[in-house]
């Protein structure tokens, strides 16, 4: 019985995984193309690497959560730990797409700053899903480019 309920899930959240994170890329693409002002070989890169990197952490919980909890001895409980571990999983694809839908209005990790200062990626696409909605902008997340950077003396 527990080989079947260990199939039974693992087949249930790969496919839920795999679901979300196919609709993350369809619709990210749009917001990445934005960010990235029409290069499309970078947003399709990022927006690929954003996809595998959600595929991993959610599958690799999904694997650590294969061994905790009880055997079951019943159809009841059978249908039980499997819910539990699917409703675990769920609860953390929800948190990953929080995560990584970049800053809120109270800011995020470095204020949704890229690598050099200016806007990360995110928080373009965030700008711009606010300016297209007619709501203002926090200042944090301000459309301007990065700064330069100046060579050390």
């Amino acid at each position: 019985m527990q080989e079947i309920n260990h199939a039974i899930y693992l087949a249930l959240a790969s496919a839920l995984t795999l679901w979300v994170a196919q609709t993350l890329y369809r619709s990210g693409a749009v917001f990445l193309m934005d960010a990235f002002h029409g290069d499309t070989p970078r947003a399709s890169a990022v927006n690929h690497l954003m996809r595998v990197g959600f595929c991993l952490g959610n599958l690799g919980f999904a694997a650590v959560l294969l061994g905790v909890g009880r055997k079951a001895d019943t159809l009841t409980g059978s249908v039980e730990q499997v819910s539990a571990k699917l409703g675990l999983v769920m609860l953390a694809l929800g948190v990953a797409f929080l995560i990584h839908r970049g800053p809120r209005a109270g800011g995020g990790p470095a204020g949704g700053r890229g690598p050099r200062g200016g806007p990360g990626a995110a928080a373009v696409a965030l700008a711009t899903m606010r300016q297209s909605a007619g709501r203002p902008q926090p200042a944090h997340i301000a459309m301007s480019p990065p700064p330069v950077p100046h060579p050390a003396h």
